[in-house]
């Protein structure tokens, strides 16, 4: 995952930030298994990005909430 790369975060260090086994998050990595998306919020902010940011949304196609 690019950012992974981009941060220096080892797929080691985003198991214990997610809480989550290494070899699952291994496996999301490597598309043998389905991305649980209900676990989307906590590996935005394990990533300190957005959901939108993780699933990859344009900038400009995200809702504006006032």
């Amino acid at each position: 995952m690019k950012l992974t790369h981009e941060q220096g975060i080892s797929i080691s260090k985003l198991a214990r930030r997610t809480e989550m086994a290494k070899s699952a998050i291994s496996k999301y990595f490597s598309k043998a298994r389905e991305f649980p998306l209900n676990r989307l919020n906590q590996f935005a902010k394990s990533l300190k990005v957005t959901s939108e940011e993780l699933l990859g949304v344009p900038q400009n196609l995200q809702p504006v909430i006032r």
